[in-house]
């Protein structure tokens, strides 16, 4: 085994610079997938696909934590930070600016910064420019470094009070202490304090070139004008190859973990396994499923069905040089995780007892078999494994993962089992809800409540230069096109009323997805039935009349399609999606669910069980408490936002024959719609609609609950939420929004330059890179149409004692823009970044079937959207900085700090 790895090394050394006379020739060619090579070593890999609308794009350096220096845990995640914001720091603001979405992550194996677009060649070429910047141009001194290691430490803490992360790293620490992936990603707080600026540069000159790196562009455009573009930027750039940094195997020995962290107890096993590329990995994947998935998966069955977990998960942890096998459940109150532990030991380590069987496995190649065909026709998804697997070692591995699955025996399943899952490789993570007091806490020089005031709002925003060469959108073009797929979109109404919206695509290649919508109710009927709707809405798809709980899910996965049920008190929707062959099975199978449930009593109780988890969460506590004081609807009223006690009290007296009564009384599809995109038959599927819900009425009366605009007087709520390092704010600026549609485009552009992006915005330029109080502050903007209600909401992540000071610059940074308004070149950088933004999601089926089941609702078509293009394209500065102050009051502003040193919580 040591051999063959020896054998791999050398070769990757020896191949990897081997000079390439012509870069138009591909090295390697599969399934539409061309990978091409540099002389300097650079490898590209395409895979062009006319029929994509955008562009996704990697740039993947093949190096990540396992390279950090000793002692200096967190250097590479922390260089990535530097490096994100370009060599002139002004890259975040030229993406922006263009509308292309951008992010940048660090693992074990590999440093990736990847990217979304339009599919245009200038944009692309941009992109390909600005990456070769990055690689060898970047520069940044020890004030970048200070600042940036802020950030970091926010991103630190802010993960650590997530259960299952903060468990998982525990494992791994304790089975490779000190060493290998024993070593956390960010860093520890004390390694990160280490690092100077001179590890940064000697990490950034030795493996961010050529010889180390990759290329990987998915979607829609032209091979050759790609390739020409990376010659032209990266040629030049001297390579060479980096051996990967040696990596001690885990010793499979046993361990035990003991962590405190988030707000809910977990329980987990782990297992090592071999390097990514070893065949044992294919062998073990439908392990996951055969384990895991519900309702079929053993330790579903035994852990959650018998109530000894809230839930269940199995996933593998694949790395180039090893992984790990985890399984993981988090424990409700009362659940004892002695119990709980038995049983997943029980269950893996007596596989032999209990062997795999021939359907099981079965199952698990039904649902993979539908994959590969869905995966090469994705763009974003096919980049995402092209990236992953060729950090792993190579981007072939997911396409040979498809095919030894394929061969795959329950006897070789079986054998991998029993040869990993053994009481001497066994690491055992515990996790415990950490107190505040037991939580360090960071010792923070004191600071203002507010920084000192400014002259203007000029300072606000971060300074860029317009005239950079991003293209402004063609206004004209773009809504032709939205008009031309206006005219494509077939509306109608079946008798009963249920309103459909179809978009046939007979040139798509990819599933047909679509929406449903049930209304049904009114304030009256549904006055203390929202527990129940929710139930019913939970229970719909566990059994019908005809087929079990387990045959609907064998069915859907056989046909590759997706189904996805979501009760939302007054509403119900169903998603879906399945290629054009399968949809009519499919829409059968989703009207059988809808209109002849089963309501098994076994799923009955269940059901009810999954949902005593309580709410806890600081995000989920700032939402409650921010819609009570906003929206403050009495106990048993269907709008009010109620927390999970009071939903297991309204719970808890319903059986069986509530359920059906209400199914019974108030499902229905008169009012509703249906919407879907793709490759069908329009005027089959009418047909096949009308025959499934065209005689479906609800019996209740249904009148639409509204939720109208009402004055809001500003608050600042301080509530307890149980997270031991971070809290989180969550502020809403409420308005009236009935006004023109030229006013709401202001209130879409002063939110954005507020606080749309974490990085090019007002609050995240104040709060995450000047004062380092939070890792992620971002807005967001509602208008409702129907009720005319509206909101910008703005929330942020902060270190546990520091909620009143981001609050107060928050407040501080909103009585700024309402002031001082935006300037001229806001507006502009706005507006531009508005426009391609739109035209970017226009170009995704799923962006467009969302848009045109809102309009549906909402009753309109797509010409009022294409109008809002305009608005944006037209609007002057003076508009903007009117609208501000007409709609944006600080006595409506409505705060919330969810966080373990809040008030207890109180009844609203």
């Amino acid at each position: 085994m040591l051999k063959n790895r020896y054998l791999i090394l050398v070769w990757t050394l020896f191949c990897i610079p081997t000079v390439q006379a012509d870069i138009s020739a591909p090295v390697v060619q599969r399934d539409g997938i061309s990978e091409y090579r540099l002389e300097n070593g650079l490898r590209v890999i395409l895979a062009p696909d006319a029929a994509s609308p955008a562009i996704a794009f990697n740039m993947l350096y093949l190096s990540g934590s396992l390279a950090d220096p000793p002692g200096k845990s967190g250097t590479a995640h922390l260089l990535e930070h530097l490096l994100a914001k370009g060599a002139d720091k002004q890259l975040i603001e030229g993406l922006n600016r263009r509308g292309i979405r951008f992010n940048a992550t660090t693992s074990y194996d590999r440093t990736r910064y990847a990217a979304l677009l339009a599919a245009e060649q200038g944009t692309l070429d941009y992109l390909i420019a600005q990456e070769a910047e990055r690689m060898r141009n970047t520069r940044f001194g020890q004030a970048e470094l200070d600042a940036e290691r802020e950030v970091v430490l926010r991103e630190l803490e802010q993960t650590q009070d997530v259960p299952l992360t903060a468990l998982t790293q525990g494992m791994l620490a304790a089975a490779m202490p000190g060493t290998g992936f024993g070593r956390p990603v960010l860093g520890s707080r004390e390694e990160l304090r280490r690092i100077d600026v001179e590890d940064l540069r000697a990490f950034y000159a030795r493996h961010y070139q050529p010889g180390n790196a990759l290329i990987v562009i998915t979607g829609r455009f032209e091979a050759d004008k790609a390739l020409q573009a990376i010659e032209r930027h990266f040629a030049g750039l001297p390579g060479q190859a980096i051996a990967a940094p040696r990596v001690a195997t885990s010793p499979g020995k046993a361990a035990v973990a003991r962590t405190e962290g988030g707000n809910t107890e977990w329980i987990a096993l782990a297992y090592p396994l071999a390097a990514a590329s070893a065949p044992a990995n294919a062998m073990l994947a439908p392990l996951a499923d055969i384990l895991a998935s519900e309702p079929h998966g053993r330790l579903y069955r035994e852990l959650v069905v018998a109530d000894k977990t809230a839930g269940v998960v199995a996933q593998t942890l694949s790395f180039r040089q090893g992984g790990y096998f985890l399984v993981a459940a988090p424990l409700a109150k009362g659940q004892s995780m002695a119990a709980a532990q038995a049983a997943l030991v029980a269950q893996l380590e007596g596989l032999a007892r209990q062997p795999i069987d021939e359907a099981e496995l079965q199952r698990f190649k039904s649902s993979v078999q539908p994959a590969k065909a869905r995966v090469l026709k994705d763009h974003a998804t096919l980049a995402d494994l092209l990236a992953e697997h060729a950090a792993l070692g190579d981007w072939q591995l997911f396409l040979n993962h498809y095919e030894r699955i394929a061969r795959l025996t329950a006897a070789e399943v079986q054998q991998q089992a029993q040869s990993h899952f053994r009481s001497d490789r066994r690491i055992v993570g515990e996790l415990r809800v950490a107190s505040a007091q037991s939580a360090p806490r960071e010792k923070r020089d004191p600071a203002p409540a507010a920084s000192p005031a400014r002259s203007s709002s000029a300072t606000a925003a971060p300074t860029s230069r317009v005239g950079d060469g991003a293209e402004p959108v063609d206004l004209a073009a773009f809504n032709r096109q939205v008009m031309a797929v206006e005219s494509t979109i077939r509306r109608t109404s079946l008798d009963n009323g249920l309103k459909l919206v179809l978009r046939p695509l007979p040139d798509s290649g990819k599933p047909v997805q679509g929406v449903l919508n049930l209304r049904f109710g009114d304030e009256t009927g549904l006055f203390g039935k929202r527990a129940l709707a929710d139930l019913v809405g939970a229970l719909l798809a566990r059994g019908t009349q005809s087929h079990s709980y387990q045959q609907i899910v064998d069915q859907v996965t056989r046909m590759g399609a997706t189904v996805l049920i979501k009760p939302e008190g007054e509403l119900l929707t169903v998603h879906f999606s399945a290629g054009r062959d399968d949809l009519p099975t499919l829409l059968e199978l989703i009207a059988d669910i809808l209109r002849h449930p089963a309501f098994p009593a076994t799923e009955f109780d269940l059901a009810k069980r999954l949902r005593r988890t309580a709410l806890s969460q600081p995000a989920a506590v700032a939402a409650l408490y921010l819609n009570r004081h906003a929206a403050p609807y009495p106990v048993g009223d269907v709008r009010r936002h109620a927390e999970s006690a009071e939903m297991l009290v309204a719970l808890r007296p319903l059986g069986r024959d509530d359920v059906l009564a209400f199914h019974r009384d108030f499902y229905g599809a008169d009012r509703g719609e249906f919407v879907l995109s793709g490759n069908f038959d329009p005027q089959q599927v009418e047909r096949q609609v009308r025959r499934l819900f065209g005689d479906w009425n609800s019996k209740a009366r249904y009148a639409r609950p509204a939720r109208p605009y009402r004055n809001v007087s500003a608050a600042r709520l301080h509530v307890h939420a149980e997270a031991p390092r971070t809290g989180y704010y969550l502020a809403r600026l409420h308005f009236d929004a009935g006004s023109q549609s030229q006013e709401q485009a202001a209130l879409f552009i002063a939110e954005r330059i507020l606080g749309r992006h974490p990085l090019v915005s007002r609050l995240g330029q104040r709060l995450r890179e000047g004062e380092k109080l939070s890792y992620d502050v971002r807005t967001s903007i509602r208008v409702d149409p129907l009720d005319h209600a509206g909101w910008v909401a703005i929330q942020a992540d902060y270190p546990l004692g520091q909620g009143r000071r981001l609050a107060d610059l928050v407040k501080d940074e909103v009585a700024r823009l309402i002031e001082h308004g935006i300037t001229e070149q806001e507006l502009e950088q706005a507006r531009q970044a508005i426009l391609h933004e739109r035209r970017l999601n226009f170009g995704q089926e799923r962006g467009v079937l969302s848009l045109l089941q809102r309009l549906l609702h909402e009753g309109a078509t797509l010409q009022p959207w294409a109008e809002r293009n305009e608005d944006f394209a037209r609007i002057r500065l003076e508009q903007v900085n009117a609208a501000i102050r007409k709609h944006f009051r600080l006595d409506t502003f409505v705060e919330v700090l969810a966080d373990a040193d809040g008030e207890t919580q109180q009844r609203l």
